[in-house]
């Protein structure tokens, strides 16, 4: 179900946002015919446009403005006072699941450490210190999720891939200074998908940039491929390490 949670959310959120985002054609003569990029059969309206937005692309808009309410930002604030809710609980837990009255939602914190358990050594001690509990991080992620999907379709060209990269750093920080899952096994995975995030919004800077610089083809291609063979590798050799 937390799965389902962490992939429906930002699936659903990025289709919401796709409704704004609109298409330009520039007729020769100065002006300029816009469709919704999501489908060209709507005629839209913008800044630069003439045409006249059609009651079709208006209701779709305001549709789409009541679905941002509730999936980007309804389901962040939903799932945090939900935990915090049950803050107590889960903070005093004994086992991953917790009680009997936590046994419905224990798939959204069962990942994180209860404030009970040890934590394994940390670089950022500050960062681990402030976190008296862990489980707010399931929020975290799911707003690292949205912020990577249908925040960015709010920006464009170089802007978009500097929020990217800005975005994914810091999510790589926070993970290596709260280590804040219930093992080490999956704080290490975590901590190299936070990588592997920060090293294809890198290649896709690298491919931006490779129209002025001398990069042989194939070369950010296979730089992805091995990167992302290597968290498989230690997905692989975690899970492996886990059952013996």
């Amino acid at each position: 179900l937390r799965l389902l949670l962490l992939l429906r959310v930002p699936t659903v959120a990025t289709t919401v946002c796709q409704t704004f985002a609109v298409s330009e054609f520039d007729n020769g003569d100065g002006t300029f015919d816009c469709f919704m990029t999501a489908d060209m059969g709507i005629v839209a309206s913008g800044p630069s446009c003439t045409t006249k937005s059609s009651p079709e692309y208006e209701a779709l808009i305001l549709y789409a403005w009541l679905m941002v309410v509730v999936w980007v930002f309804g389901m962040p604030l939903g799932l945090l006072a939900l935990l915090y809710s049950k803050r107590r609980a889960i903070e005093t837990r004994t086992t991953r699941k917790g009680g009997d009255d936590l046994k419905t939602i224990s798939f959204l914190f069962r990942l994180f450490k209860p404030r009970s358990k040890k934590r394994v050594a940390s670089t950022l001690t500050i960062l681990r210190n402030t976190c008296s509990s862990d489980w707010p991080l399931a929020v975290l992620d799911l707003v690292r999720r949205l912020s990577l999907t249908c925040f960015l379709l709010l920006l464009e060209g170089w802007i978009q891939l500097l929020a990217a990269f800005t975005i994914c750093t810091l999510f790589v920080i926070m993970h290596r200074g709260i280590g804040g899952y219930y093992d080490a096994a999956t704080d290490v995975l975590a901590l190299a998908c936070s990588y592997e995030i920060t090293v294809c919004v890198f290649g896709l800077v690298w491919a931006n940039a490779a129209t002025s610089l001398p990069t042989p083809p194939g070369v950010i291609s296979a730089f992805l491929i091995v990167s992302n063979l290597a968290v498989l590798g230690l997905l692989i050799y975690l899970g492996g390490s886990h059952f013996r």
